[in-house]
């Protein structure tokens, strides 16, 4: 039987009997286990590894298995488990619309400019990627823009007993949970330093200018170990960050990230809003510079708001700069930012009083609303299930070989007649690394110190060859990816498929 669950946020988990299509989920859903395990004996299990990934999105999915399991709700699989994950992101997701408008209300001062962002960023097409998988990123996101929203509380300097308590709230779960989620520390440090240095040029007093960063400090501190439920012994905690690290600098032999990634970013953010809503934010930019930063007054609320978004949002590009691992979904944390100048630039077109104004601010939410349908569809109809039913209807006899990441439930396995050709079933998320590659841009690598995650230089070398046609094995089908847009057609000529562990899947004859 199949279950169909309707809507852009469920992306794959809308097969009963399917897979997790995700690697990286059960990273986190492992976590979950261990987290649920002393939450409940009974529940969950006790692991032994040492956790290498961050744990505060899984101690946050704990809580909701353990809700989850005292319903009733049967957990018994892992897809079970990720559909919970899911929900828990997609809650993060609309928190962070949320969070997105009252920045805007703060920088724009108007509801107005702050509702359009808010749409903008309902409608990009990589922040409902990212919303839809049981994976830390939407909650990252969300905290490092809380963050954002507490400074421009604070810098109003307001006088509410009630109101300074919430602000220091948000600004300790900005600092504290972005750590947790991500192993950034960025807000963390940066948010009570940037408040002493802006109380220090104020007040030009040094005995007035501690106090608060050290309330935020501390306040961090304690809602970090509060996500981790103050369970995160010290030495598993510096073996995460140096994992981390370990796994995303200097992971290629030879590459030239200092050169290529500022532009493949900039390709990443264009793709995963659309050409419209980019062309549109580049061509107002000088106006949204002057409407917004050069129009408020040297060291006012707005300045300095301003000031701590631009300073974090540049030193988390630099961040990135410096990896050489480019993924898209590295991108989404500037989405926000993209949102808010763009729903600025929208509301000037819808408040012109201009018929044609108004038809174009329309015309750019529907492309953008449009890439982003088009593109949810590859998850509604994956590629490896049409591949799946390819391959029981009419290659029944045949012998087959999967790829990493080609198989999924329902496919055959063997076959019964040993004298036919056997074929060969890959995926776009392996092969893809060792031709084009985000990864690995403008080029074919080299085997194998120019390939992300190689797995082995013969691997490497016979996909190749298969490639270029040096080899006795012929394509008999291909299964693609929908890409109808300019933007994603020029990126998938570029790069390959635009998600990591989405594509297409070919199906390759092997001469006897």
């Amino acid at each position: 039987m199949t279950l169909r669950l309707p809507g852009v946020f469920w992306g794959h988990v809308d097969r009963s009997d399917g897979a997790i299509l995700e690697p990286d989920e059960f990273q986190h859903i492992t976590v979950a286990a261990h987290y649920l395990h002393r939450l409940d004996h009974e529940l969950g299990r006790d692991v032994k590894e040492v956790f290498w990934n961050s744990r505060a999105y899984g101690v946050q999915l704990s809580f909701g298995l353990y809700i989850g399991a005292k319903l009733g709700f049967p957990l018994d699989t892992s897809l079970k488990k990720v559909l919970i994950g899911r929900m828990l992101s997609v809650l993060y997701s609309l928190l962070l619309l949320l969070v997105v408008y009252r920045i805007g209300l703060h920088l724009f001062g108007r509801a107005g400019p702050a509702l359009w962002s808010m749409l903008c960023l309902a409608a990009f097409d990589l922040n409902t990627t990212m919303s839809h998988y049981a994976l830390p990123e939407m909650m990252y996101n969300f905290c490092l823009h809380l963050s954002i929203l507490g400074m421009l509380r604070w810098a109003h300097q307001l006088t509410s007993s009630h109101t300074k308590v919430l602000t220091y709230i948000i600004l300790c779960i900005g600092g504290g949970w972005t750590l947790g989620a991500k192993l950034d520390f960025l807000p963390f440090f940066l948010t009570p330093l940037f408040i002493f240095g802006m109380q220090l040029i104020l007040t030009h007093s040094l005995r007035q200018s501690w106090a608060t960063p050290l309330i935020v400090l501390t306040g961090s501190i304690l809602a970090f170990f509060l996500a981790h439920l103050f369970y995160y012994p010290w030495e598993e905690m510096i073996y995460s960050y140096k994992k981390l690290t370990e796994l995303n600098q200097d992971v290629i032999g030879r590459d030239q990230h200092w050169l290529y990634n500022p532009l493949l970013y900039l390709v990443a953010v264009v793709a995963g809003t659309s050409l419209p809503i980019m062309l549109l934010v580049f061509s107002r930019l000088k106006n949204f510079w002057e409407k917004t930063i050069h129009a408020a007054p040297w060291m006012s609320a707005r300045f300095i708001g301003i000031s701590y978004f631009l300073l974090l949002i540049i030193m988390e590009f630099a961040v990135r700069w410096s990896l050489d691992t480019p993924f898209v979904r590295r991108a989404d944390i500037f989405l926000p930012a993209v949102a808010l100048a763009a729903g600025y630039a929208l509301w000037q077109l819808w408040e012109s009083g201009n018929n044609w104004k108004k038809g174009l601010a329309i015309g750019i939410v529907l492309y953008t609303l449009g890439l982003t349908v088009v593109n949810q569809s590859n998850f509604w109809q994956d590629t490896r299930y049409e591949a799946m039913a390819y391959l029981q209807q009419q290659v029944k006899a045949r012998s087959f070989h999967y790829g990493t990441y080609a198989f999924v439930p329902g496919m055959p396995k063997e076959g019964n007649d040993p004298t036919a050709a056997p074929l060969h079933i890959m995926h776009e998320s392996h092969y893809g690394r060792y031709w084009k590659f985000f990864t690995t841009p403008f080029r074919v690598p080299a085997c194998c110190e120019e390939v992300y995650n190689c797995w082995s230089e013969a691997d490497c070398e016979r996909i190749q060859a298969i490639f270029r046609g040096e080899t006795d094995y012929r394509l008999i089908v291909e299964f693609p990816s929908q890409t109808i847009f300019p933007e994603r057609i020029l990126f998938k000529r570029w790069f390959g498929t635009y998600e990591t562990f989405l594509g297409d899947v070919r199906i390759y004859e092997e001469k006897k």
